[in-house]
């Protein structure tokens, strides 16, 4: 089974002005039971959060465009600096491009946004 937990509250929303999260799973066991909490217990956001997370989600891709480019800069400007430790300098496929580091770049970035 699997199951995704995410909080939507700073990273979806993009202000930190709704609280909220979200609960994805392939089981459609989990979900029948995961409903039947949420109806027991509460716990539905609101119309006006939702609106507020949806708000957030229509400039998603214009911050995440905005961390990669951030993140590229750092990781080319920590290369260039020679009194850094080698284990706080990050991998970054333009600087170091190995089939490896583009891979390790790939999965880094994506969990740096999850």
């Amino acid at each position: 089974m699997d199951v995704v937990v995410h909080s939507a509250t700073k990273f979806l929303c993009g202000h930190g002005d709704s609280l909220s999260g979200i609960v994805i799973s392939n089981n459609a066991e989990f979900i029948a039971k995961l409903r039947k909490a949420r109806q027991i217990y509460g716990g539905v956001l609101s119309p006006f959060n939702a609106f507020l997370v949806l708000r957030g989600i229509e400039t998603l891709p214009v911050r995440v465009k905005q961390h990669c480019a951030n993140a590229q800069t750092i990781a080319k400007l920590s290369h260039s600096i020679r009194q850094l430790p080698r284990s706080v300098i990050p991998v970054c496929p333009v600087i170091t491009p190995t089939k490896q580091h583009r891979i390790y770049w790939l999965v880094s970035v994506t969990w740096s946004i999850l």
